[in-house]
């Protein structure tokens, strides 16, 4: 949807300087084109940085159940897959 307001901005953009200020259509569509980029940049690069967030969760989910399954076949090798935890200051692992 911001992809497509920001065509339309554009489109609107062109058509605002060719009737206005008579501009020619040749310089009102880059004028049109450098407005598209300027509203969907910012845009696209926030939706980046949101969906990377959202791998790197699912990332980490995955690894976690692929620990989780391997503590299930090998019940003899489970300690090594619980974390850390500290009590006074004494790194202890949970069995």
């Amino acid at each position: 949807m911001p992809r497509l307001r920001a065509v339309l901005i554009g489109c609107v953009a062109i058509l605002w300087m060719v009737i206005e200020w008579g501009v020619l259509l040749e310089i009102a569509i880059c004028a049109g084109v450098i407005s598209t980029l300027l509203y969907d940049v910012p845009h696209s690069y926030r939706e980046r940085r949101r969906l990377a967030g959202i791998v790197d969760k699912q990332e980490i989910s995955i690894i976690l159940g692929e620990h989780q399954l391997l503590a299930l076949n090998n019940p003899d090798s489970y300690t090594h897959l619980t974390p850390p935890t500290t009590l006074r200051g004494k790194v202890v692992l949970l069995t």
